[in-house]
Order: structure tokens, then C-alpha cells, then sequence
């Protein structure tokens, strides 16, 4: 009989034992393995869809009718195209890249077309839309050093450089400043547009990814 009661005894601190194990919170270990950039990763979903890709296009809104109207014609708005200026960054390609490649790609080229964009106010002081747009370059930075996962890595353009940029671009020519000017333009808004639907199309690639995470598991029913 004692050796009866010791086994129930033990059989029953076993249950509690079983029954303790199974309300205990499971190892966070696992899910704390790869959270590097990962709040980074979740702001950039909402990165394309930003308002300060259409504030900063919203210079280039009618530019080519206006580009037009001031050269009569004589010079067609295709042709700054070919009006290239050396300074101008590269724009992030709708592939080949990593996302945080794009991302180190586009804040650098906002850097010097924040720059170059002087240039154009110079010329147009006017163009109350410039200073705007020059404004909101500097705010898309800063929302997308947001998204990188090292926003350590961008080289900031010190005040030596940015007057380096600015005389290089300049002329005694009347007519090649404006040319330049407009081609600071034409090709910013290149340079957004396919940007963004760079980051957009890396972003909706992600998402998927998540969703295919996220299907439940099937069991089987056989035993």
C-alpha cells in the first residue's frame, strides 16, 4: 500500500507539472532572431504612398507646356532628354536591386537635386512651387532614412559641395541656365517616378510574402 500512495503521489505532481508546461509563454527567442530593420521594414509598406512625392511633383505639374511656351516652340520639351547634366544622379531601377540599395540610392539623389533645385529657383524666382518642392525633398529624406535599416550610411552634402554643384552648373549664357534649370526639372520628375514605382513594386512584393506566412497549416487527419 505505501509504495501505491508514492506512485499516485508522483503520478499526480507529473500532471501538475504537464498542466504548469502548458500555459507557460512560449520562447520569444525565435521570433526576436532577425528584427534588424524590421520596425523599418513595417514604415516602408506606407513609403510610396507618402504626400511628398506628389508635393515635390506638383513643380513639375504643366512644365512641359510652360517649357514650350517660353522657348515659342523652337525648342520641343523631348529634348531635354538629351540635355544631360553631370551631376544628375541615377534614378532606383524596377529591379536588380535590393530594396535597401533603392532606398540609399534615392535619398542621395534627393540630396543633390534639393541642391540643384536652387538653381531652378535662381532662375524662376517666381515659382513659388520651387522653394515648396525644395522643402519637401528634405522631409521625404528624413521619412525614408525612416525606412532604411541603416540611414547611417547616407553621405550628407556639406556646404562646400552644394557650391561646388551650383557653379558647375552655372553660365554667363542666359539661355543654358534656363536650359539646365528645366532639365533639373524634367529630369527630377523622371527620377520620382520611377523611384517610387521601384519602391512600390518591392513593397507590394514584400506583402505578398507576408500573406503566404501568414496561410494557416493544414493537418492532415490521418494518425
Amino acid at each position: 500500500m505505501p509504495y501505491t500512495l508514492n506512485a499516485c503521489l508522483l503520478l499526480v505532481a507529473l500532471l501538475q507539472g504537464v498542466q504548469v508546461a502548458s500555459v507557460q509563454p512560449a520562447p520569444t527567442e525565435s521570433l526576436a532572431g532577425d528584427t534588424s530593420g524590421e520596425e523599418g521594414e513595417a514604415a516602408a509598406e506606407s513609403l510610396s504612398t507618402s504626400r511628398f512625392w506628389g508635393l515635390i511633383l506638383g513643380a513639375t505639374d504643366n512644365h512641359s507646356m510652360e517649357f514650350e511656351a517660353e522657348f515659342q516652340n523652337q525648342v520641343k520639351y523631348h529634348m531635354l532628354e538629351e540635355y544631360n547634366i553631370s551631376s544628375l544622379p541615377e534614378s532606383c531601377p524596377s529591379s536588380d536591386l535590393r530594396k535597401e540599395t533603392c532606398l540609399h540610392r534615392l535619398v542621395q539623389g534627393l540630396l543633390i537635386y534639393r541642391v540643384l533645385i536652387k538653381h531652378v529657383e535662381k532662375e524662376y524666382p517666381s515659382n513659388y512651387k520651387l522653394s515648396e518642392a525644395r522643402i519637401n525633398c528634405g522631409r521625404l529624406i528624413t521619412l525614408i532614412k525612416v525606412n532604411m535599416k541603416h540611414p547611417e550610411s547616407v553621405t550628407e552634402l556639406n556646404s562646400s559641395q552644394e557650391e561646388q554643384l551650383l557653379k558647375d552648373i552655372d553660365s554667363p549664357d542666359t539661355y543654358k541656365r534656363r536650359m539646365t534649370a528645366n532639365s533639373i526639372l524634367y529630369h527630377l520628375r523622371n527620377f520620382l517616378l520611377q523611384c517610387k514605382r521601384a519602391i512600390r513594386k518591392r513593397e507590394m512584393a514584400r506583402g505578398r510574402m507576408a500573406n503566404r506566412n501568414l496561410l494557416p497549416i493544414r493537418f492532415s487527419n490521418q494518425v
